[in-house]
């Protein structure tokens, strides 16, 4: 974890799946609750959406300065499982990010 970042949530807060005005389904629906405490379920098909909104902009997000990172750190490795497993993790962070500018 980058100096200064600290996890969203402690392992209480994981294991509770709730937290405030949010929480986790057990069938992986993210509960988000209004003020009028209306409940709106995020079906699982709706959750990479969320999160790509989520991390928008934020300090705890990433970057597309950071998948390229992980990209090159990939390609010193050879095709083996931890390079493999980088490059996986390269697609995943990219396509929770905006389309880079052109």
């Amino acid at each position: 974890m980058p100096a200064g970042s600290r996890p969203a949530l402690s392992p209480e807060q994981w294991s509770g799946r709730d937290l405030a005005k949010l929480g986790l389904s057990y069938d992986d629906c993210v509960i988000v609750m209004n003020r009028a405490h209306d409940r709106v379920l995020v079906p699982p098909p709706a959750r990479a959406a969320l999160a790509a909104f989520a991390l928008a902009g934020q300090s705890f997000g990433f970057t597309h300065e950071d998948v390229a990172t992980v990209r090159r750190a990939a390609d010193l490795l050879p095709r083996n499982e931890t390079g493999t497993a980088l490059r996986s993790l390269a697609d995943r962070l990219a396509a929770l990010l905006p389309p880079a500018a052109a």
